[in-house]
């Protein structure tokens, strides 16, 4: 699943081959294994794993703005939406609570209304 986070955040943002892409393929595999033990115990990541994979890229370009500033990329585009870095990681913070929302529902420390 770490190949489908890698290349799913290589879409998203302006990543070329060399240095950033291998820093880039290790912080996808820190960001899943993470976001993987957070879920709550009855739950697979192969059973949300679209969800898994999407939260997981988001989290990995933000570190990746936030560990590589000088040669990070430039923007990441989500639907009619594009983030750039800004220097005061108000951008990293973004994709980190998306990625957040997306998981909320599958991990131990997140919340939900359940209905009655």
């Amino acid at each position: 699943m770490t190949q489908q986070v890698y290349t799913r955040a290589r879409e998203l943002a302006d990543v070329e081959d060399g240095k950033q892409a291998k820093l880039l393929q290790i912080l996808c595999w820190a960001a899943l294994t993470a976001l993987s033990s957070r879920l709550r115990p009855e739950v697979t990541a192969e059973q949300y794993e679209t969800a898994l994979v999407e939260a997981a890229s988001l989290y990995a370009l933000a570190a990746l703005w936030e560990v590589d500033p000088v040669n990070n990329c430039q923007q990441v585009r989500l639907g009619d939406m594009t983030l750039r870095p800004d220097g005061k990681g108000i951008a990293a913070q973004c994709l980190r609570q998306q990625a957040d929302k997306l998981m909320r529902p599958y991990s131990v420390d997140g919340f939900t209304f359940q209905g009655v």
